[in-house]
């Protein structure tokens, strides 16, 4: 009878321990399952991370080719400005190169300046003509113009004139 009896208690034995390893077994291969989930987010994460610093290399670089390019934008418009600069300086001194060689004074010289090269607002900027200096001093006219003396003033104003030029008082002819 014993020997019949050792066996179930063999078999059970056997039974048991097969379980135990069977869970063993289950429990390494999930945390097995659970390390390489975890390798992954890690190199999910490290992927991540490398793209993001690619891209911010990426954008940095774009930024410094803009900047590049507006500095040389800048550079090309200081040259052009400095070129029309040099430009206009040469053709005035063309001009008065030109002026020089057929002997005319500057426009700004010369005593009937708003005469000969007229008045850009009808304001006079030469030196005033001499029919308008007064009076000379040995009592004679300097013009050979007829003038009309204003009684209030004593301004000397053209005959063709009904008011006087100073005051507005009205000419007696």
């Amino acid at each position: 009878m014993y020997p019949r009896r050792r066996m179930p208690i063999a078999r059970t034995a056997l039974v048991i321990g097969a379980t135990s390893h069977v869970a063993r077994n289950a429990a390494r291969q999930e945390n097995m399952a659970a390390e390489n989930a975890y390798y992954r987010d890690q190199a999910r994460q490290q992927e991540m991370n490398q793209q993001a610093q690619m891209q911010a290399q990426q954008q940095a670089q774009m930024q410094a080719q803009q900047a590049q390019q507006q500095a040389l934008q800048a550079q090309q418009q200081a040259a052009a400005t400095e070129e029309a600069v040099r430009r206009g300086i040469a053709q005035h001194e063309e001009q008065r190169r030109r002026a020089e060689q057929q002997n005319l004074p500057p426009p700004y010289q010369g005593q009937n300046y708003d005469q000969n090269y007229g008045s850009p607002h009808g304001q006079n900027y030469g030196p005033p003509s001499p029919q308008n200096y007064g009076p000379s001093p040995t009592g004679q006219n300097n013009n050979t113009q007829a003038v009309v003396t204003c009684d209030q003033c004593k301004k000397a104003n053209q005959v063709s004139s009904s008011f006087c030029s100073n005051c507005g008082n009205k000419l007696v002819h």
